[in-house]
Parts: C-alpha cells; sequence; structure tokens
C-alpha cells in the first residue's frame, strides 16, 4: 500500500523551469501548468512541447502525465494544494534588473493570487477563502 498521497498542484509559468517542474510532478500528482500565451498552452495540450529540448519533448511524447496546461489561472489555483510560481530570469546588467519578472511573472502571480486558498495550519484541514 502506497502512502504517498495524490496532490493538485498549479505552476505558474511554462517556460523552460516551470514545464520542467510541471511534467516530473505530473508524473505522480494532478498538474495544472497556467500560462498566459494561448500558443503554449495548446501545444502543451497536444503534448508538444513549445520549447526545444529533447528530454521536455520525449516526456510529453512518451510518459504518463497528469497535466493540464491552462489559461484560467482561477481553475488551477483554486483547487491545487501547492502553487508553484516560477519566476522568468532576463537579467538586465545595465539596469540591474529582471526585466520579465515585471511583465509575466508579476502578471502571472497578480492573476492568479486572488484564487489561492489559505494554507491548512500544521495537522489541521484547510479552508478555502
Amino acid at each position: 500500500e502506497s502512502i504517498m498521497k495524490n496532490y493538485t498542484i498549479a505552476v505558474a509559468g511554462t517556460g523552460y523551469v516551470g514545464l520542467s517542474i510541471a511534467m516530473l510532478l505530473s508524473q505522480n500528482h494532478k498538474v495544472y501548468a497556467a500560462d498566459i500565451v494561448p500558443e503554449k498552452v495548446e501545444l502543451i495540450n497536444n503534448r508538444k512541447s513549445p520549447i526545444q529540448d529533447d528530454y521536455i519533448e520525449m516526456y510529453l511524447a512518451e510518459k504518463m502525465l497528469d497535466l493540464t496546461a491552462t489559461l484560467d489561472t482561477k481553475l488551477a489555483y483554486s483547487t491545487a494544494d501547492f502553487v508553484v510560481i516560477v519566476a522568468p530570469t532576463n537579467y538586465d546588467s545595465v539596469t540591474q534588473q529582471d526585466n520579465r519578472w515585471h511583465r509575466y511573472g508579476g502578471r502571472a502571480a497578480d492573476t492568479g493570487s486572488s484564487h489561492l486558498r489559505r494554507a491548512a495550519p500544521r495537522g489541521g484541514q484547510s479552508k478555502r477563502t
């Protein structure tokens, strides 16, 4: 008998890091991969990689994954036991800022933050907010 619980996990962002995390977690858990780019969501749901990477392409084509890409952050975040927010890294050495986080990562986090559930107290039941 397995003692491992199956969780529902949302991953915000489907770049290289976010998609890799989503695919690895979706081998044993229900994963929603939320993104703001409709073309990426469609590709992932059709088991095609939006980025060129041999392992990602192989996992999407061959592995049994419980993975759903979505534009619907409310669906993804409100049903999740855990949310992983993956911030893009595009460091500008002149301004010393990560420009894409403000444009994309912040928007992805802000868009879904109102749909997050409150964490359960240790050993307690979670409550929806």
